[in-house]
């Protein structure tokens, strides 16, 4: 089997959703059960990049161009036509959140993560066979930074995240910065400046709080005003969110080395993901690390 590392880095704000209000959000992103982190599932990463793949092969609008995508694309994404159904070569997990953008009261927003989240992506970079990413634990009530980081409140020695006035730590002998812009396709520079290694506890917090909730509603076009039970808030991953999860390409397909190029050719790709994306929203690049 073929093993690929899948990266999704949001451009625009993303929904995901689950199809379900929970609490006073109409319109909630997907999250992890366990962790209460933001996801994205595997079956819509595969959806859009199929999309992206038929891009270049669908020559006009008529069915039978479609229907040429699909087949020149079976070996990958599996066959849609029920008399030669056939399962595709690809398959991609869950995108894990590895890098969260959060507000700060100095250096504008800082990329957060915790020693949890790294640890929940070295576990799918083993399974890659690729390298590893160094992980140190915060200790509570802290941030541990780099020494160029931009997120030091200068007047007060602290880091203030949100709502969240956190201690400073320097990045110790196990500094991630390095790997973390391979894997994101960050700058390193950049990316130092603004990494913030949290507790896990934090990092859960600001996921679930930190997000953007609009408020939508549809007009009547006689009245003009809010059709009855028609508003609605929506939850967001903010702009600058990086996932992480596996794609893996069945090594005994008779196509398989068809199939891992093809996947390889969707690297630095830009896709549509989720929901609004007539309203600009959901705009993702994707990283494919061979």
């Amino acid at each position: 089997m073929h093993h690929r590392i899948l990266t999704l880095r949001t451009i625009t704000p993303l929904h995901v959703g689950t199809g379900q209000s929970v609490g006073t959000t109409d319109l909630p992103i997907a999250r992890e059960r366990t962790t209460g982190w933001p996801m994205v599932p595997g079956s819509s990463v595969k959806g859009a990049l199929k999309e992206v793949a038929r891009e270049g092969r669908v020559t006009s609008r008529d069915k039978a161009s479609g229907d040429q995508a699909d087949k020149d694309l079976a070996y990958l994404f599996g066959s849609p036509d029920s008399r030669n159904a056939a399962a595709g070569a690809l398959a991609i997990t869950d995108l894990r959140c590895l890098l969260f953008p959060v507000r700060s009261v100095a250096g504008t927003f800082a990329y957060a993560t915790s020693s949890g989240a790294i640890q929940r992506a070295n576990e799918l970079l083993a399974a890659a066979g690729k390298a590893t990413v160094g992980v140190e634990a915060a200790p509570d009530g802290t941030a541990i930074v780099s020494a160029t980081t931009v997120l030091k409140v200068a007047t007060l020695g602290r880091v203030v995240l949100e709502d969240l006035d956190l201690t400073p730590r320097d990045l110790g002998g196990a500094d991630p910065t390095s790997r973390l812009a391979a894997l994101t396709g960050i700058a390193e520079a950049e990316l130092g400046k603004r990494l913030a290694v949290l507790p896990d506890d934090i990092f859960t917090y600001l996921t679930k709080t930190a997000t953007e909730v609009t408020t939508h509603v549809t007009l009547d076009f006689v009245t003009r005003t809010a059709s009855p039970g028609m508003l609605r808030s929506e939850e967001r991953v903010p702009s600058e969110a990086m996932f992480l999860g596996l794609a893996m390409v069945d090594g005994l397909s008779k196509d398989k080395d068809k199939a891992t190029q093809h996947l390889d050719a969707l690297n630095g790709k830009y896709c549509q993901f989720g929901g609004k994306g007539s309203v600009g929203n959901g705009l993702c690049r994707v990283g494919v690390t061979s």
